[in-house]
């Protein structure tokens, strides 16, 4: 993991530790509806775009209206079926789209679950709370979002091998973070009951594979940040998400991410861990702070983790002298350069 300056100007061009990883595949498609099916097509059997035959074991069945399901009228359950699972170095993304419903955010609850076999691992919609906004639970994990509208554009992502997480509601980045790891993935289902209802109008779930090669030269981790928008839940150029667990929200701007105005704590999650007979070199450059105050009394700097430990930081320590250090267990190295805006490049060797 990487933890980024806690304040000054980080313009990261080149984030990236060489480390074993396979190039990118392709999203592969595991299940896909838009529902526009004739009118009164009836729900329980249908063939999805993509996907295995829809169930619905609880409720009058439903019916395709005009593109949509609408579930009002009683407790409804359905599942929706990939055509595969998800697996250990894959990374599922959920989609959907649902439209307004005056009752979606009642006394009761209505909303989407992704199920490995007959066990629900995430929820996400109306929870059933006093406060009417979209929430996403999993063991653990209790979010209440600030989405208030039943209609929306969702997307949901979850990679197996790191439990990276996010959810986008609307277009904006609502949650992000870490749940368990290896959740082998493989149905959804809608859910409603005790007066909550839903209407859904499209669903589809995309599997990517993010596997590992065998243990020669790749890209563990890498953003050059050329797009603008929120750095939590962002996800780079090679490496699984950005997470932001500390300060006011920060947003890549103008191809770097400043702390200025607060202290912060930001984590880069990589594909992989470093692992026997490999090296890994970290790679940053950082710019000049706007407000000159790199060299405080205050410490900024970029840190290595091996899971939750800190095992080296670089940058400036806080000591009583100017200049960029180098931390670790037993390692306490202050440089003389003096710049803020630098081109830095460390290297570690496994063995």
């Amino acid at each position: 993991m990487m933890r980024s300056l806690k304040r000054g100007l980080l313009s990261a061009l080149a984030l990236a530790g060489m480390v074993s990883i396979a190039p990118m595949a392709q999203a592969v498609t595991v299940l896909s509806d838009d529902f526009n099916d004739p009118n009164g097509t009836l729900l329980p059997g249908k063939l999805p775009d993509v996907g295995n035959a829809w169930t619905q074991p609880v409720g009058g069945a439903l019916a395709v209206q005009n593109g949509l399901i609408d579930t009002t009228g009683g407790a409804r359950t359905g599942f929706g079926f990939f055509t595969q699972a998800q697996t250990t170095g894959e990374r599922l993304t959920f989609d959907f789209t649902t439209a307004e419903k005056g009752n979606f955010f009642s006394g009761g609850f209505a909303g989407f679950s992704l199920f490995e076999g007959g066990t629900e691992r995430v929820y996400i919609g109306d929870p059933s709370e006093t406060n009417a906004t979209w929430g996403l639970r999993q063991s653990g994990l209790n979010v209440n979002t600030d989405v208030n509208q039943s209609g929306t554009t969702g997307s949901f992502t979850y990679d197996h091998r790191t439990g990276a997480y996010s959810l986008t509601l609307g277009g904006a980045i609502k949650s992000a973070g870490t749940i368990a790891t290896g959740f082998n993935l493989d149905r959804i289902r809608f859910i409603n009951n005790n007066g909550g209802d839903m209407i859904i109008d499209a669903v589809n779930v995309d599997l990517t594979k993010t596997a590992i090669a065998p243990r020669t030269s790749g890209i563990a981790f890498h953003d050059d940040l050329n797009s603008n928008g929120p750095v939590n839940g962002r996800i780079p150029a090679q490496g699984t998400m950005w997470l932001q667990t500390g300060g006011g929200a920060l947003n890549v701007q103008s191809g770097a991410i400043n702390t200025t105005g607060g202290a912060r704590t930001v984590f880069g999650l990589f594909n992989t861990a470093l692992g026997t007979d490999q090296t890994l070199t970290f790679d940053f450059e950082t710019d000049a702070a706007p407000n000159g105050n790199f060299f405080s009394g205050g410490f900024a700097g970029i840190s290595l983790f091996t899971g939750g430990s800190e095992v080296i930081f670089i940058g400036d320590p806080s000591n009583t002298t100017s200049g960029w250090g180098l931390r670790g267990s037993g390692l306490n190295f202050n440089s003389n350069i003096l710049d803020d805006s630098i081109f830095g490049s460390f290297v570690y060797d496994f063995d």
